[in-house]
């Protein structure tokens, strides 16, 4: 949806963006911003990652997306662990 400006599901242009979505802690009292992962830096833990929505008004189908995803340090998020082949190249 994101460059197609059309749901994937229903084929409808009736697109929605979301610059940020929002969570909640607790008993619903305080909203956050959902972010990706967790960031260690120097022994604390950060948000990292901002997470961006698209939505088609007509079916509700959601597409999340994180925000400038080639800046984030994948490396160093908590609990991230790359898929499939090695990065930066084959090493045998």
């Amino acid at each position: 949806m994101k460059q197609s400006r059309r749901c994937p599901k229903c084929q409808s242009a009736r697109i929605g963006h979301l610059d940020r979505l929002p969570d909640t802690l607790g008993p619903e009292t305080r909203v956050v911003w959902r972010h990706l992962a967790l960031e260690r830096e120097g022994g604390v833990l950060r948000a990292t990652g901002r997470i961006e929505a698209y939505v088609c008004t007509e079916c509700g189908y959601l597409e999340t997306y994180v925000v400038e995803a080639h800046r984030l340090p994948f490396d160093r998020l908590e609990g991230f662990s790359w898929v499939g082949e090695a990065v930066g190249g084959p090493y045998r």
